[in-house]
């Protein structure tokens, strides 16, 4: 269970924010950094070293878009319903608007996070939301063209996929690098997180 937050304000967040929508952002990251990076990664013949760090490299960029992506739905939700946002605090003040405050407060990389903020802003469990959508959406992944070719569907896939919250904080704050042995572990895990996002953007555009 989250705790409701005290209204704050952070400049650095709030500098994220984008106007318009956030999905062209993720379609240019699947296809000019995260395809051309896994196809890298699967070449036998690439240097070991240079295969784990374009790996970390990855797992740390895909948080981030997940993040920026997430980040900017709430911002917009809460514009959108105050009423419904205001149950997300203890306290609100009154220098900065209540999406701003929102976005400051809350993690957008930690699931538990995301769940409590999207779910109090859409009425619905989101997470298990995400994970019915998948189901729905799965034959139909391979024609978004952000899509991983042959990446496993998120639902099938979903404890796995929820490890790179952990991995990349261990590699941001613990020097902790990972190194898959496997092509289709990173391919899964960074295909699964950007068809998160597909299936997010449907469940938050219903509202």
């Amino acid at each position: 269970m989250v705790d409701k937050k005290r209204g704050s304000y952070n400049k650095i967040k709030k500098n994220a924010i984008r106007p318009g929508s956030l999905w062209p952002l993720v379609r240019q990251f699947a296809n000019q950094e995260a395809k051309p990076i896994l196809e890298l990664t699967k070449n036998p013949k690439i240097n070991a070293h240079h295969r784990k760090a374009l790996m970390n490299y990855l797992v740390v960029r895909t948080v981030t878009i997940f993040e920026m992506f997430l980040l900017n739905e709430a911002h917009r939700l809460a514009k959108k319903d105050r009423r419904k946002t205001k149950k997300l605090f203890t306290h609100i003040q009154t220098n900065a608007s209540i999406e701003d405050q929102l976005i400051s407060v809350y993690s957008f990389t930690k699931l538990s996070d995301v769940d409590h903020v999207f779910s109090t802003l859409l009425d619905k469990k989101f997470l298990a939301e995400i994970k019915n959508q998948s189901i729905q959406y799965a034959p139909d992944y391979s024609y978004e063209p952000a899509h991983i070719p042959y990446t496993k569907p998120l639902h099938n896939n979903w404890d796995f996929v929820c490890k790179i919250f952990e991995l990349r904080n261990g590699i941001v704050h613990h020097n902790r690098l990972v190194n898959f042995a496997k092509y289709s572990e990173i391919r899964n895990l960074i295909g699964g997180i950007i068809q998160f996002l597909m299936c997010s953007s449907t469940v938050t555009d219903q509202n």
